[in-house]
């Protein structure tokens, strides 16, 4: 995963911090199979530096599933 690349992830009960992340590009689409929580985070370990931004647009399509 190259540094400062924008990362995701779908978070579930449990799972370890640093499991599950994988690259985002410019446009592209996600199908998600598994409920969970979406996170967004940088590839990069010192804060101090930084300048810029991104963002982001999540459409929700269709959820088949509840909370329940």
């Amino acid at each position: 995963m190259l540094y400062g690349q924008l990362m995701g992830r779908i978070r579930r009960f449990g799972m370890p911090e640093l499991d599950g992340w994988f690259p985002i590009g410019e446009g592209g689409e996600l199908v998600v199979k598994t409920q969970g929580v979406l996170e967004f985070a940088v590839n990069h370990n010192k804060p101090g530096d930084n300048s810029g931004s991104f963002q982001i647009e999540v459409t929700v399509v269709s959820s088949n599933w509840s909370l329940d």
